[in-house]
């Protein structure tokens, strides 16, 4: 029996694990999964740092000559020139309607017809006082004349002369008022047939054979009396920004929803001084001379104007877009030059900034000085821009030009 201290024999595990036996060994095929994945990891670490980002691919617009047109935009209603609105004076029963709806009419011609039946007894009675007032007055010329007889001979008083001489004095009175009863009544009789004031046409007739008319209170409104329907008068509501811009003699142009493809003229040749204020918004009052030949445009229509207060001819100019694109507000600020701020309305400072791409693909900015803008394009004053020469707008969304 051997004394010596046993070694501690290897457990089966270790022994296995050594010579790969016992348990069964990893496949090979498993290993090089692991480094197939280990691989792609690889590729896509470096894919992603050494592929360059994409190229930002801009929208872009030239420089042109053009001939720019700066425009005050306004909206109003064609209206006659002259319209009149033609009423009654006297109460009474219509009996006649002698004119409708688009009737071309002369000064003087009768348009309707009242009852005048009781107008007719009113100039009777009225001719009447008349008479009976001469006949009074004859009667108190007499007596004055006997009383101033008899005075002289002593045989009426100073007092009843002057009573007699107050009598005639009353009686002329009274026939001077008679007589202005009768030409009042007569004046009435003849307004009974209503007469058109003016050449013209009938635009609306408001009255109908039969109806009763009191003229009372106010004067009822029968007809309504366009003088001619050749030549209109657009008035239209100028805002207060603008009308400093807007001047007599100035031309324009004006579209209707009636016909919405063709565009019409016209000129300013009033601008009124009152304000309007509505909504807290002022406008004022101006009138454009129509020519409507043809007759297509009609009273009422409402129009939107253009008016053109300032033109340039034949003029370098840069899309307005090209102004108000900013790499800030374009959001790629972190692969651009920092940019200095554009005003908040260059256009109407007359100082802008325009961006080009550069060499290195970057845009770059340029100061330009303006002028007139027609609300697309814009004069360019500076000089420092050539026609042809293309700046940025905007920046192409992905997938645009697909």
């Amino acid at each position: 029996m051997n004394d010596a201290t046993p070694q501690r024999a290897a457990t089966p595990s270790d022994i296995e694990r050594t010579l790969g036996v016992g348990r069964a060994a990893t496949p090979w095929w498993r290993r090089w999964w692991a480094i197939a994945i280990g691989l792609v990891v690889v590729a896509l670490v470096a894919w992603w740092f050494l592929t360059p980002g994409a190229k930002i691919e801009y929208v872009k617009g030239k420089a042109e000559v053009a001939t720019i047109r700066a425009l005050v935009t306004a909206t109003g209603t064609l209206q006659p020139i002259d319209k009149v609105t033609v009423g009654a004076e006297v109460s009474g029963r219509v009996d006649e309607v002698l004119v409708d709806f688009n009737h071309r009419v002369t000064k003087g011609q009768v348009l309707a017809r009242i009852n005048i039946d009781e107008l007719k007894a009113r100039t009777v009675q009225a001719r009447a006082s008349v008479q009976q007032a001469e006949a009074n007055l004859a009667k108190a010329q007499n007596d004055l004349t006997r009383a101033g007889g008899l005075r002289k001979q002593g045989y009426v008083s100073q007092a009843a002369y002057d009573q007699a001489l107050a009598s005639r004095d009353v009686a002329r009175a009274a026939l001077a008022n008679a007589r202005a009863a009768a030409d009042q009544a007569e004046a009435n009789l003849a307004k009974a047939a209503i007469r058109s004031p003016i050449d013209g046409i009938v635009l609306n007739r408001k009255v109908e054979r039969g109806q009763t008319v009191a003229a009372s209170f106010q004067t009822p409104e029968l007809f309504v009396i366009a003088s001619d329907l050749t030549k209109l008068k657009l008035t239209i509501n100028i805002d207060e920004a603008d009308i400093g811009e807007v001047a007599v003699g100035q031309d324009a142009t004006f579209t209707v929803d009636a016909y919405a493809a063709e565009t019409f003229t016209a000129k300013v040749v009033e601008l009124r001084n009152a304000a309007a204020t509505v909504s807290n918004v002022v406008t004022y009052e101006g009138v454009l001379s129509v020519d409507n030949k043809d007759g297509k445009l009609k009273p009422g229509m409402t129009a939107t104007a253009d008016i053109t207060v300032k033109i340039a001819k034949d003029v370098l100019s840069v899309p307005n877009g090209a102004l108000r694109f900013s790499p800030q507000n374009a959001a790629v600020t972190s692969m651009i030059p920092q940019a200095t701020t554009a005003p908040v309305d260059p256009i109407a400072s007359g100082k802008g900034e325009v961006w080009n791409v550069g060499a290195d693909g970057k845009p770059v900015s340029r100061k330009v000085t303006l002028g007139v803008t027609d609300g697309r394009r814009t004069q360019v004053t500076s000089g420092n821009v050539k026609a042809g020469e293309e700046f940025i707008l905007d920046i192409a969304q992905p997938g645009a030009g697909s």
